[in-house]
């Protein structure tokens, strides 16, 4: 900007804009350290600037802030909300943030079908839509518990002089 100063000089307005930084990072799964896509990115500022966005396939997220300190907190169904602070900046990234999945109880009682009473010693067999597998046996009220990812179940109950039964 230049001017003249003078007796009939008028007065210069300079308007400043503050200087933008892109922050980036990626959403993975605590577990398994894959990425997560789908997941509610949230950003609010001190200032009262909040902005959203939802993670790409690759659990990619950005935002473009000015300079100041911001909250960030992800969301994603049948998983553990994440919050973490930070300040925007030069050179500054958000950090990845790693989400943890909710657990869930998966809990029955074993009874023989003949006289009712609880079945303890059953091999209760749990198998994921992945594959993975989890075994307890039932206590002396017949009873079992598991925690589980959210998701589809096979359960599989054994016991000597039975038939098995799947569910």
């Amino acid at each position: 900007v230049s001017t003249v100063c003078g007796p009939k000089a008028s007065p210069v307005s300079i308007v400043l804009t503050k200087e933008v930084y892109v922050q980036n990072g990626v959403v993975i799964d605590a577990a398994d350290g894959k990425a997560l896509s789908g997941v509610k990115v949230t950003v609010k500022g001190e200032n009262g600037f909040v902005a959203e966005t939802i993670t790409d396939e690759n659990g990619n997220y950005s935002f473009d802030l000015t300079y100041g300190s911001y909250t960030l907190y992800t969301e994603k169904e049948h998983y553990i909300t994440e919050e973490l602070t930070f300040t925007s900046g030069n050179e500054v990234h958000v950090p990845n943030v790693a989400m943890s999945q909710m657990t869930y109880k998966l809990s029955g009682n074993v009874t023989d079908g003949v006289n009712g009473k609880a079945l303890s010693d059953v091999k209760v067999t749990v198998k994921g839509e992945d594959g993975k597998i989890a075994e307890v046996l039932t206590d002396e009220f017949g009873n079992y518990t598991f925690d589980l990812y959210y998701g589809a179940y096979t359960v599989l109950l054994e016991k000597e002089y039975y038939n098995e039964e799947e569910i």
